[in-house]
């Protein structure tokens, strides 16, 4: 499943939810042994965030410390020649703020939450309608002993609630929902908000490909096709965000 973390994937939560968990079902079920599935879902997007910076083509990142959220993301943002530095979410806005860190690879989804719109000045995103520069996937689950003990009638109740419209609406109500909201609070309180030009965007794309090749390569290596995953997964992000 974490092909859905590769860069350039979906452009919306709720098609990147949707193909993840339809993937999932085909491909991945043995990532997820002991639990019940309920709902998977990718958040809006990462982008970045910058405190002084004002970067808008690749040689503008060279030598810039941006923090990521995954491995894959920690990979996206060396090869666009930034350094990644990992830490965890509520960090962000503090190293920011102190100069340990010169941007953040953060979704609009969180940007409120650790008040970043207050630190940030400038964001740099992919245009609407554009594949996200990066994801991460999340799943909803329960202990499947206990889901197995449950009366039928309260097994309804779970099964009602879970599976690929579940997994929809956790990717367009909790984030595709909130990134025109969020993208006004950060603007309210001073970030300008920049995208990505086309040929701009095509060149991060380009850039960005060695880590897909080395993904279906070590993902080949287990004894899987990595190459046919790939397709599959962008398949049915495609097949979703019609």
């Amino acid at each position: 499943a974490e092909v859905f973390e590769l860069p350039s994937m979906a452009a919306t939560a709720k098609s990147g939810s949707q193909a993840l968990w339809a993937y999932t079902q085909k491909h991945a079920l043995d990532e997820f042994k002991g639990t019940k599935l309920i709902f998977m879902h990718v958040h809006d997007g990462a982008l970045m965030h910058f405190k002084d910076k004002a970067p808008m083509k690749l040689e503008d990142l060279k030598g810039l410390k941006i923090r990521a959220a995954t491995r894959i993301n920690s990979q996206m943002i060396a090869a666009l020649g930034a350094t990644p530095v990992q830490m965890p979410l509520p960090g962000v806005a503090d190293s920011m703020s102190k100069g340990v860190i010169d941007g953040a690879s953060v979704p609009w989804e969180g940007v409120p939450s650790i008040k970043l719109q207050e630190i940030a000045r400038h964001a740099l995103d992919t245009a609407p309608g554009m594949p996200r520069m990066a994801n991460t996937i999340f799943a909803f689950t329960m202990n499947q002993a206990k889901y197995d003990s449950l009366p039928a009638d309260l097994k309804k109740v779970i099964d009602d609630n879970s599976g690929l419209a579940a997994s929809a609406w956790a990717g367009e109500t909790a984030f595709d929902a909130v990134v025109a909201p969020h993208q006004k609070i950060a603007r309210d309180a001073g970030e300008k908000i920049n995208f990505l030009p086309e040929a701009e965007y095509a060149r991060w794309v380009k850039a960005t490909e060695q880590i897909d090749d080395e993904w279906v390569k070590t993902v080949s290596a287990k004894g899987a096709n990595g190459k046919a995953l790939l397709e599959d997964a962008r398949a049915l992000i495609k097949q979703y965000a019609k």
